[in-house]
């Protein structure tokens, strides 16, 4: 009698034990304000991991179209006749691009036979984008010219008005904007100045080379950008698309209408210009 009695003792001390410990967790538990700011945590870390994933998906289409254009688009400018590569992996462009500088390298080599070639620098990588230290290179269109200089160098080095190549840096320039393939030229102010003085001294009128050269005052193919003493950096047009150089567009037009009424006078038994 007396166990049973000291198990039913035991029993309830035991329930009532268990019964102050979960009135006192109760009491001790969050409060409405802890619990609003854990809602608050965990929808920033959400957001965060949004935007992460946002970002990385972004980063992966990019990769994606960069890939597509591998081997497609891009074709590889080598070491030719009046062209030499600097550097075989930066030599990727458009086809339009590897095109002209290949028709420049031709011209050039049949003008000045003997000489030291053309040296192209950096176009684009083969599957474009970002190429160090450049802004741009990244489409292919892009291609940076070693100036040529009286004495011949193997290094970059800036040229002044004195050791720059007046006649072949014409020649090149001449012949790049005739192209109607070129939408700009970027090339120091004071080294555009020694050029167009150059060519005027060579017969070519003030109003053509006001659409050549910035310095003349006028739009210009050819304009100032810093950082440009020592090589020409030529931006092509991409390929059936309109010029989104005003310059370029302009000068062009005027051009391809002049050789248009050149060949109707041609034509003409008595050579001469048709009526307005």
């Amino acid at each position: 009698m007396f166990a049973v009695r000291a198990l039913i003792a035991t029993i309830s001390l035991s329930f009532v034990v268990s019964t102050a410990q979960a009135r006192s967790l109760s009491a001790s538990g969050p409060s409405p304000e802890q619990v609003a700011a854990a809602k608050v945590t965990s929808l920033r870390k959400e957001k965060q991991m949004s935007k992460g994933r946002r970002a990385r998906l972004k980063r992966q289409a990019k990769r994606r179209r960069w890939r597509r254009r591998r081997g497609s688009g891009f074709n590889q400018l080598k070491t030719g006749p009046g062209i030499r590569i600097k550097n075989a992996r930066r030599s990727w462009g458009t086809p339009l691009t590897v095109t002209a500088l290949e028709r420049l390298g031709k011209l050039y080599a049949q003008a000045f036979p003997g000489s030291q070639p053309i040296t192209v620098h950096d176009i684009s990588l083969q599957r474009g984008g970002k190429m160090a230290p450049h802004l741009s290179h990244r489409d292919g269109v892009d291609v940076d010219i070693r100036l040529k200089l009286r004495r011949h160098t193997p290094h970059y080095i800036p040229a002044s008005p004195r050791t720059l190549d007046l006649e072949r840096t014409w020649f090149q320039i001449r012949h790049l904007v005739d192209s109607c393939d070129v939408e700009v030229v970027f090339l120091d102010r004071r080294l555009q100045r020694a050029v167009y003085q150059y060519a005027l001294s060579r017969g070519v009128s003030k109003e053509e080379l006001a659409m050549i050269f910035q310095y003349a005052g006028g739009g210009g193919i050819v304009r100032h950008w810093d950082g440009h003493k020592d090589h020409l950096h030529v931006r092509f047009r991409r390929s059936n698309r309109n010029f989104a150089i005003v310059a370029a567009g302009n000068y062009c037009a005027a051009k391809q209408a002049d050789e248009k009424l050149l060949t109707i006078a041609m034509a003409r038994p008595w050579g001469g210009w048709p009526a307005p």
